[in-house]
């Protein structure tokens, strides 16, 4: 689901991931996340998502969590993204600290 308006943009998905290897005592579980994000600049747009898992293993215990963000357009082809965050519920078993950074090229 996406809804844009304006400068702001609102998307948000789920699903349920299926383990095939469950010797490990992996187990299958749900998952969402919601993203809110604004354009700034023609190049530049900043945003923030909230996400939830259900335990992925036996005995783990539920996720929840927040990212925030960005992406720099240099051209329509080259674009940085940027994305660090934190765990809320259970941080210390399951996402005490996460970053991401990358260069994309579109075509």
């Amino acid at each position: 689901m996406q809804k844009s308006f304006g400068e702001w943009t609102t998307y948000g998905n789920g699903g349920y991931w299926i383990n095939q290897d469950d010797n490990r005592g992996d187990k299958n579980y749900w998952f969402a996340g919601w993203l809110l994000e604004r354009k700034i600049t023609g190049k530049l747009t900043l945003g923030g998502e909230v996400f939830y898992q259900t335990a992925d293993t036996i005995g783990g215990a539920d996720s929840t969590g927040f990212n925030v963000g960005g992406i720099y357009d240099f051209d329509e082809h080259n674009h940085f993204l940027l994305s660090a965050g934190r765990g809320l519920q259970h941080a210390s078993e399951t996402n005490l600290y996460s970053w991401y950074v990358a260069w994309q090229f579109t075509y």
